[in-house]
């Protein structure tokens, strides 16, 4: 009777063992608890983390295959959310930011490897969103452009700024391209060039200007190609006599 008891006890004590092991399926297929996988080019453990009912929760840390951290996220309960760092080879943060049913959401910022900022974007359901700011990447954290996008796409107002914080270039764009009027600057402020962007490229006159402000010279455009002499005549006096006929 004894043994018979010894024996239940062994025989318990080894399905609890065996439910404890790690990469465990339950018997619907699904994963459940800890959970590891190696590379198998180098059998260095590839990533470590935990299921329940097949979906990801708590902690999970990835490893490159030289078992360098290259990311730790943090799941919600039920695995829709996914709070992620990413991290270069020195140990650095390479990036942050969250996933929200596998798809960036939010806000996201990203480092270079000393450290310093390189960009702010915001994101809604996998598609940039609002502004985006992209910085020069120094301890200074000068800010270098800022971008508008609208469902992935950029849409709206451009910048771009000298790391003195002074204007370098600002313009509009629609649909992904530059479209309107677009000014680059010299760092004192006044206008370098100056010109207009219609079905993205190059339309009429671009004014160019020495630093104190004069004008050094002006190009015109013709859906992106440069138009002179004779041609620049017949064409400008094509648009007169078409702005005649409007105001009469």
């Amino acid at each position: 009777m004894k043994r018979l008891a010894l024996i239940l006890i062994v025989l318990l004590a080894s399905v609890d063992f065996l439910l404890a092991q790690p990469n465990a399926k339950d018997s619907k297929g699904r994963k459940q608890g800890e959970w590891a996988e190696n590379w198998e080019t180098t059998g260095r453990r590839k990533y470590l983390g935990q299921f329940k009912d097949d979906k990801p929760y708590g902690k999970f840390t990835y490893y490159n295959d030289l078992g360098e951290v290259t990311s730790v996220v943090e799941y919600s309960k039920d695995g829709t959310t996914a709070y992620t760092k990413s991290y270069f080879p020195s140990g650095n943060l390479m990036a942050r930011g969250k996933y929200v049913n596998k798809q960036k959401d939010s806000i996201w910022v990203y480092f270079n490897d000393r450290e310093g900022l390189v960009s702010v974007e915001n994101w809604v359901k996998g598609k940039k969103e609002g502004e985006e700011k992209i910085y020069y990447g120094d301890p200074e954290q000068s800010l270098f452009e800022v971008n508008t996008y609208k469902n992935g796409v950029l849409n709206g107002p451009w910048k771009q700024y000298f790391k003195n914080g002074k204007l370098l270039a600002s313009g509009t764009y629609r649909d992904g391209n530059f479209e309107g009027q677009v000014t680059y600057y010299y760092s004192s402020g006044n206008i370098d060039e100056q010109g207009y962007y219609k079905n993205a490229v190059r339309n009429g006159f671009w004014k160019k200007f020495d630093i104190d402000g004069e004008l050094l010279g002006k190009v015109y455009y013709l859906n992106g190609k440069v138009l002179e002499g004779e041609a620049l005549e017949k064409h400008l006096e094509k648009i007169r006599a078409e702005k005649s006929a409007v105001g009469k």
